[in-house]
Order: structure tokens, then C-alpha cells, then sequence
């Protein structure tokens, strides 16, 4: 009986360290997923919190920790571990680039290989992107025949002068913002009749026929309050931005399995996909915990080992 128990100690022994040796090490692993406080940048923060915890990892979530440079500064100090972070944000504000770069291709392939000096790896980016659009009131639209920014460039110069403007106070003299697109396309606003407000409450004081236009994120327009147009960006002067998910060099050296892991919720964030959780945060007013456990189950996220 003694060798009886001795041998049935061994085989479960052995079984045990088997499945240690060809599973990822992360028991006990902790990763701490951190994220700025837009609705976008808490969701797929909460998606990556989740999507950890039910691959095994001790998760400190950290997400909703302010503004972008303060969650860049955490990640580059070894604070964070993961964080989702736009890929144009990235190119021109942490990594104070003054050229913009249209082609998301060539701009992950720069911005990957700039950050990896700074022990930064950037694993996937989704196919959902965000860039600022230019809108206007559809009345004043339709009225005045704009469709494209150079259209609006016309109207400011020739047919109204007194054109009231509402944007983001740090992107009134940006090159990526009002400042850059005065010089691409010829804009003309008085300065007087500027309103500095977040792109939401600009979004809404453009509805609510308070500004005549209006700076704000593609996304936006989910949550319309009234009828808008968004103008065509036709000289391409917004550059592409991509959300990307980046992890520390360190952390990814010592649990590899993260890539896979976060490059399969990167693939799921289309830009269909993204914007209906965006709606059901801040339209349907849903819970994002839940929100965002539902679309890992409905994506099979929560199925794999």
C-alpha cells in the first residue's frame, strides 16, 4: 500500500509539473492594465482587465488614470504594464513628432521601432480608429453648399467672417488641430467668437446652435443631439490614429503569451464594433463592466485557455 501511494504521489506529481512546463507562466502572475479616462480609452481597458483575469493573471486595474500623458508617463516608468494608447496620439504628443503621418502602415511601423528603444512594445492595433472631424450644422450645410473643409474655407473667408468656432482649448494652436488646418485649408476664424470646449460639449453647443462649427472626434456622432454634418477631410490633413495596445519589454519578456492574447481582443475592436459599445455606454447609459464582459463572451474571448 505505502509504494501503492507513493507511486500515485509521483504520477500526480509529474502531471502537475507537465502542465506547468506547457502552459504559460502566469499563476500568480500580476499585470497591471492602466488607461486615460476617455469613454474609449476605459472600455478597452475594461476589455483588457477582463480578458486577462479569465486567462489567469492577477489583474490591478488601473484604468481611467487621467489624461494620456499622465498614463504614457506611468507606462515609461514601469507603473503599468499594459495600456491602450492611439497611435497618432502616440506619433505626435509622447513622442513630440511635429509631422503627422496619413498612412497607418507607416506609422505603426515607425512608431513600433522608435518605442522599442524606450522598452516599450506595442503588440497589436485594432482596426477601430479615431480622428478629429471638422462639423458643421446640416441647416448651415445644406444652406451653404459645404461639404468638404476647403468648402468651410470658402464660407469663412467670403461669405461669413464672424464663422464661431468651438474646439479643445490645446488644439486651437496645435499644428494636428486649428492651427495647422488654418494653414492647409485657408480657414479664416475670428478669434473673439472662439469657444474652448471639450470635443462632447463642443459637439452639443454645435447642436444646440451655440457655434457654427465645431472640432470634435469621429466618434462623436453616435451620440448627436441634432442633425450635423461632418465635412470631408479632402487635402487629408488629419492623421491616422489607430487604437494599439502596448505593454512593457520587461513584462512581455517574461510572459511572451500576452502578445496572442492581446492581439486577439485588438482584432475584435473593428471600428462596427467599437462604436456600438461606445453607444451602449453613452447613449444606452449600460454598465461598461458589463458591456464589456458580454461582447468577450459573444466574440469567444472567454472560451480560449
Amino acid at each position: 500500500m505505502r509504494f501503492g501511494r507513493v507511486l500515485v504521489c509521483g504520477l500526480l506529481l509529474a502531471v502537475v509539473l507537465g502542465v506547468a512546463a506547457c502552459g504559460p507562466d502566469q499563476q500568480g502572475a500580476t499585470i497591471v492594465v492602466g488607461g486615460a479616462d476617455s469613454t474609449e480609452h476605459k472600455l478597452a481597458g475594461q476589455l483588457a482587465v477582463q480578458l486577462l483575469e479569465a486567462r489567469g493573471y492577477q489583474v490591478v486595474d488601473r484604468t481611467g488614470g487621467g489624461d494620456p500623458a499622465t498614463v504614457r508617463a506611468d507606462l515609461a516608468a514601469g507603473a503599468i504594464d499594459v495600456a491602450w494608447e492611439f497611435t497618432g496620439e502616440t506619433w505626435l504628443s509622447h513622442l513630440a513628432h511635429d509631422q503627422p503621418l496619413t498612412d497607418p502602415a507607416l506609422l505603426w511601423q515607425r512608431l513600433t521601432a522608435e518605442d522599442s528603444e524606450n522598452g516599450i512594445v506595442w503588440v497589436a492595433q485594432a482596426d477601430y480608429h479615431s480622428t478629429l472631424t471638422m462639423y458643421v450644422r446640416l441647416d448651415l450645410a445644406t444652406a451653404n453648399k459645404l461639404l468638404t473643409l476647403s468648402d468651410l474655407g470658402e464660407y469663412t473667408r467670403t461669405v461669413n467672417a464672424r464663422t464661431r468656432l468651438c474646439t479643445p482649448e490645446e488644439l486651437y494652436g496645435a499644428l494636428q488641430g486649428v492651427k495647422g488646418l488654418v494653414r492647409a485649408y485657408n480657414l479664416s476664424f475670428d478669434e473673439s467668437l472662439v469657444q474652448f470646449l471639450s470635443p462632447t460639449d463642443g459637439y452639443r453647443a454645435l447642436a444646440e446652435g451655440r457655434c457654427d462649427c465645431a472640432l470634435a472626434s469621429s466618434l462623436e456622432d453616435v451620440t448627436s443631439p441634432g442633425p450635423l454634418r461632418a465635412l470631408e477631410d479632402d487635402r487629408t490633413f488629419f492623421h491616422a490614429s489607430n487604437l494599439a495596445v502596448a505593454v512593457r519589454a520587461p513584462v512581455l519578456e517574461a510572459h511572451p503569451e500576452l502578445q496572442a492574447a492581446l492581439a486577439d481582443l485588438a482584432a475584435a475592436l473593428t471600428q462596427q464594433n467599437m462604436t456600438d459599445l461606445y453607444r451602449q455606454v453613452t447613449v444606452d447609459r449600460k454598465d461598461m463592466a458589463r458591456v464589456a464582459r458580454t461582447f468577450l463572451k459573444d466574440a469567444g474571448l472567454l472560451d480560449k485557455p
